[in-house]
């Protein structure tokens, strides 16, 4: 009785936004969030929640759309040399507050990010720059961390070792500038919108708990153009969200169940946004020396029926790592990404489990996965349970569990299966393989390879793009020729979005860049 009452409690105030919104003259781009961000602090984030409303209040060196790097706060951003970098920032950027915003902004984020105190949860992704992890281990001053301001519109970053990946990190914004001022918190931003001073194209105009946030367009931002005001509700449920939508309470449907997308695919305001995401069901560290039992789960699954379930474009058993990253296009062979993808094999399934165990009953097995996944993870991870104990009788146990216990679990004491998300920070080939190094803290599989390590530091240090897909290619046959893990595949976001809304991003990274966005009015019905 009691989630029926919220739940129609909850109803009620989405129609009376809708009806309400419905007055005023100007239109309103909504989206809709399924938590509320619970810090728009940089060094707190560790989910989408907050980086949807942190990039429309912050700023970027630089932007990343269209599979490159674009100027945005920095006119330009270059190599001087393999370990050096400068950037330029554009001439007479300002804070929402007038207040001049200059490459100093950048060194004192960049030093807060790693500070010890701060316990940044990503703050891995500045480690490339000379002296980072020193200080984020509290062995060094701030002051040490090799990026220095030259003036006010000039940054230079120093780093450890030759890293051509590195320069994308400069579009993550979670490396927006930081004002001299303390953040404030998100109560005292509650209270007084304006309270937040923005680097980006929008500001925070107000912010009723649980319910909506409202931004305006920041006149002070670089791009001069007719943006419109903003809301971002709080919506748990996709099912709900679906619904406001359909009745015109919400401009873009992030994302849409896999059950509906037979009825929309064919729909003018359907779009599929490929994602750069390596997710995968992995198994724990005790299954590392039984080879047999890994290759058994994963010939035992019929991919095609999988790839039905997700409604999806990408083939699961296949990496989601883009193809275009390690197929050579002009070589003497061509690599097909079948070369790195499990097929479904009962017999060879069957011969693998029974060698797995030398005849002895198998063991019952437990498989994990985050509940922040919705109901299309319960139904592919129910899925899975059900084919395992048709095709080769294991017995496994399917559950769920809240996202912070869940990463606590695998962190403490992995399952036997389970399924991880992966979303790399950048969009190479480099940063996908990087979670399986030896030594990698996210490495939850135990994967150790020696050749695999050096081929790393290899890829880290390659210029050509050529070059580039060759490591790809081999590091790929490294980590899926022994069945370390089941890759789930290619992965798009299937979203909802008004047509008469123009000029939204949404990037293979999950960013989310509404600085261009314009509403073209529908013209009037025929006579």
């Amino acid at each position: 009785m009691k989630s029926g009452f919220s739940l129609a409690v909850r109803w009620m105030v989405l129609i009376l936004l809708l009806v309400s919104s419905r007055s005023l003259a100007a239109p309103i781009f909504r989206f809709h969030l399924v938590n509320e961000p619970s810090s728009l602090k940089a060094w707190e984030q560790k989910n989408s929640a907050g980086s949807y409303l942190l990039s429309q209040i912050t700023g970027t060196l630089l932007n990343y759309q269209n599979q490159e790097l674009q100027p945005n706060l920095a006119d330009s951003c270059s190599f001087l040399s393999p370990t050096k970098l400068i950037c330029h920032l554009k001439k007479d950027l300002t804070w929402s507050d007038g207040k001049k915003l200059v490459a100093g902004d950048f060194v004192r984020s960049f030093q807060t990010f790693l500070d010890p105190a701060k316990h940044a949860f990503k703050a891995n992704i500045l480690f490339p720059i000379k002296n980072a992890e020193k200080i984020y281990l509290g062995l060094l001053s701030k002051e040490q961390l090799q990026v220095k301001a030259k003036g006010d519109r000039a940054l230079v970053l120093e780093l450890e070792k030759p890293d051509s990946d590195f320069i994308y990190v400069l579009a993550n914004p979670l490396l927006a500038p930081l004002p001299e001022n303390e953040l404030p918190s998100i109560e005292q931003i509650q209270k007084s919108g304006s309270s937040w001073v923005s680097s980006g194209s929008y500001i925070i105009q107000s912010w009723i708990p649980q319910q909506k946030i409202s931004l305006q367009p920041n006149p002070k931002f670089w791009k001069k153009n007719d943006r419109p005001n903003l809301e971002i509700l709080t919506i748990s449920e996709d099912s709900v969200a679906l619904g406001l939508y359909e009745k015109g309470g919400l401009s873009l449907l992030r994302r849409l169940p896999t059950l509906y997308i037979p009825k929309y695919k064919t729909r003018a305001d359907y779009f599929e946004v490929p994602q750069f995401r390596f997710d995968y069901l992995g198994f724990s560290k005790k299954w590392r020396s039984n080879m047999n039992f890994r290759k058994a789960l994963s010939a035992s699954i019929p991919y095609d029926e999988l790839q039905t379930l997700y409604q999806s474009k990408g083939t699961p058993g296949c990496p989601g790592i883009l193809p275009s990253l390690y197929l050579s296009k002009n070589g003497h062979k061509k690599e097909q990404p079948e070369d790195f993808c499990y097929h479904f094999d009962l017999a060879k399934a069957k011969k693998f489990w029974g060698q797995a165990f030398s005849g002895a009953k198998a063991p019952g097995l437990a498989l994990l996965y985050s509940a922040q996944g919705g109901d299309d993870h319960k139904r592919s991870m129910e899925f899975l349970q059900a084919q395992w104990l048709k095709n080769l009788g294991a017995r496994i146990e399917v559950s769920p569990l809240e996202n912070k216990l869940f990463v606590e679990k695998l962190k403490a004491d992995p399952p036997d299966v389970f399924r991880k998300g992966i979303a790399p920070e950048r969009p190479t080939c480099l940063s996908g393989l990087q979670y399986f190094e030896t030594h990698h803290p996210e490495n939850l599989i135990g994967f150790s390879n020696p050749e695999f390590d050096a081929l790393l530091l290899k890829l880290e240090k390659a210029q050509s793009q050529l070059d580039k897909k060759k490591l790809c290619r081999r590091g790929l046959h490294l980590l899926l020729g022994e069945a370390w893990m089941i890759p789930t595949g290619p992965l798009h976001f299937s979203l909802l979005v008004s047509k008469e809304w123009q000029s939204w991003k949404l990037n293979e990274l999950n960013q989310l860049d509404l600085s261009d966005l314009h509403f073209v009015a529908a013209p009037p019905p025929a006579q």
